[in-house]
């Protein structure tokens, strides 16, 4: 997953041995975080963003439009449930949001 990390380390002036000594992790761990060669899960994303002193969102790319408070919200509601309570999370939010796409337009035979 692309994220922000190396990029607001770098702003604070913090080495990966800065980082990781807050986290309580491997300077090799925080590379591997950064480089996207190690899944950034929610943990992760709370623990580093403790450390830098940002919020979770802030480590995540920037779009074309940030994150409002009620994805920010959301964020912290996913993060405080355990694991098994996550993926039914995100299960409910797959259906919900392949519900909430149209279906594809049907071509008449007749129309052809």
């Amino acid at each position: 997953m692309k994220n922000r990390i190396r990029r607001l380390r770098a702003q604070k002036e913090l080495s990966l041995a800065d980082v990781a000594a807050a986290v309580g992790t491997s300077r090799s761990q925080i590379h591997k975080l950064e480089s996207g060669q190690r899944r950034l899960t929610i943990e992760w994303m709370q623990r580093i963003a403790a450390a830098l002193d940002v919020e979770v969102a802030d480590l995540l790319p920037r779009g074309r439009r940030s994150a409002g408070p009620a994805e920010r919200e959301l964020l912290v509601i996913f993060a405080g449930l355990p694991r098994s309570k996550q993926k039914q999370v995100l299960a409910v939010g797959r259906r919900l949001l392949k519900m909430s796409q149209p279906s594809p337009t049907k071509v008449s035979r007749r129309a052809i």
